[in-house]
């Protein structure tokens, strides 16, 4: 099995690595540690009037 078969992930422990997976244009990237925590308080998005009634 060669390079281009198998899965090959990024692993990005903080925003710097992250940025430079995302230039390298990488399939696959895993935040890992206390800052997949930071990432996703950053990245919410503010829910929509129907989306807060389903998620009730």
């Amino acid at each position: 099995m060669d390079l281009k078969d198998r899965d090959v992930y990024f692993k990005a422990k903080n925003a710097e690595e992250l940025l430079f997976a995302l230039n390298e244009k990488e399939s696959h990237i895993i935040i890992q540690g206390d800052f997949k925590k930071e990432f996703e308080e950053n990245t919410q998005l503010p829910l929509m009037e129907e989306q807060m009634g389903f998620h009730l």
